[in-house]
């Protein structure tokens, strides 16, 4: 099983090829990790624009690197292709493969609860800036204010929502961390 992209505007087509035994990823360097060493998969999504959010399936072996594969590609730093119909069903099959290990890694949704938490603490204390400004009576606590709950509304709550650190069932992938397959027309 196949997938390709290129996971940010400045890199390399990623190629990662899924056998039976493990997992291969070509990114101008050539990287093979064994399903065996995988010991925890972590899923994540990160609000891009409306049409396309970014899916990603970050595989930590027990050496090295962690391997990132990532659902849309970048074209230039505005065109991004959503590429969840190669990305999906490579995530579905990797997990079942790794369920059928003898020791099967740790699966975890969301973010670290470092990064989490930081990303919480970030937009209080914005929301307590322009709060502290406007009961000043300071005209830019209102201004502030828009554009704060703006962001919030549109991107921090789907990326918080969605990225919650917890662990998951394999055999039940987390709707809200898998991208909705392409609709094809009946016939």
């Amino acid at each position: 099983m196949r997938h390709a992209f290129r996971g940010s505007p400045f890199g390399e087509e990623t190629f990662v090829d899924l056998g039976d035994e493990g997992i291969d990823m070509t990114d101008g360097t050539s990287r093979h990790v064994a399903l065996g060493d995988i010991v925890r998969v972590r899923l994540r999504r990160i609000p891009l624009r409306a049409s396309t959010d970014q899916f990603i399936c970050e595989l930590e072996p027990r050496n090295g690197n962690r391997l990132r594969i990532c659902s849309a590609s970048y074209h230039h730093l505005v065109a991004i292709e959503n590429r969840a119909a190669t990305w999906r069903p490579l995530v579905e099959q990797l997990h079942r493969q790794l369920m059928s290990q003898s020791s099967p890694p740790q699966f975890i949704a969301g973010d670290p609860p470092i990064r989490f938490a930081l990303l919480i603490s970030v937009w209080l204390v914005l929301v307590a800036v322009a709060l502290w400004l406007l009961s000043e009576g300071a005209m830019l606590g209102l201004v502030a204010l828009f554009p704060i709950a703006f962001v919030g509304i549109f991107y921090w709550y789907r990326r918080l929502h969605a990225n919650r650190p917890r662990p998951y069932d394999p055999r039940a992938l987390p709707p809200i961390l898998m991208p909705a397959l392409p609709k094809v027309p009946p016939a």
